[in-house]
């Protein structure tokens, strides 16, 4: 089946099950999900942005296309953009979506600017992963929320997040698709689980699947 083909079909699926997505973060909240959650993953199903959002996120997304329209500067490759700004080194632009880009956002947002918020990103294995993890973790404040990138890219990436769903001090771990998301509070409290990833579309790609 064509790319453009699949790609309609899979937001055809996401908007049949919006319903009940959104109805499934309203229960997740009703029985304790911290309400700092609430805009980000209601936007993942409701598509909805208050108007000062909107001109924000139309900045930004104004600025990402600029740069990937910069042909002089930027090719693209199969996964993003490849960037060559001197001849040993090399940027890399992440093909990060606007949807997913005002997910992003709304996470800064709603989570309060004294803690820390931590993306992670980079090697697609499991001993790299974790070695940035422990490195980060003693650093965590209570109510740090750390973005995790890509966990369904590999077998690799899906174990590092399922060792982040067992991991003593997280409150609570969310599996929203392309982005998961780990709230720190610290202790040896066990985290709560919340998987939304089925309801958005993204599966979990099985071993020898790269």
């Amino acid at each position: 089946m064509p790319f453009a083909s699949l790609e309609s079909a899979a937001k055809l699926y996401r908007k049949l099950l919006a319903p009940a997505g959104s109805y499934l973060v309203s229960i997740h909240l009703r029985d304790g999900l911290p309400e700092q959650f609430s805009e980000p993953l209601s936007f993942l199903f409701r598509r909805a942005l208050v108007e000062a959002d909107q001109k924000i996120t139309d900045k930004v997304e104004a600025i990402r296309q600029t740069i990937a329209d910069s042909s002089a500067s930027y090719k693209p490759v199969s996964s993003g953009l490849d960037v060559s700004r001197t001849s040993t080194e090399t940027a890399f632009v992440s093909s990060i979506t606007p949807e997913w880009g005002i997910f992003l956002y709304l996470c800064a947002k709603s989570f309060n600017v004294q803690t820390i918020l931590v993306y992670m990103d980079g090697p697609k294995e499991y001993e790299p992963t974790m070695k940035y993890l422990r490195k980060i973790i003693p650093k965590l404040n209570s109510g740090s929320l750390v973005i995790f990138d890509d966990i369904h890219w590999s077998h690799d990436m899906w174990q590092m997040w399922q060792t982040v769903c067992r991991w003593p001090g997280f409150a609570y771990t969310v599996n929203a698709g392309r982005f998961c998301l780990g709230l720190w509070q610290d202790g040896s409290i066990q985290p709560i689980n919340v998987d939304l990833s089925i309801l958005i579309g993204w599966l979990r790609v099985k071993k020898g699947y790269e």
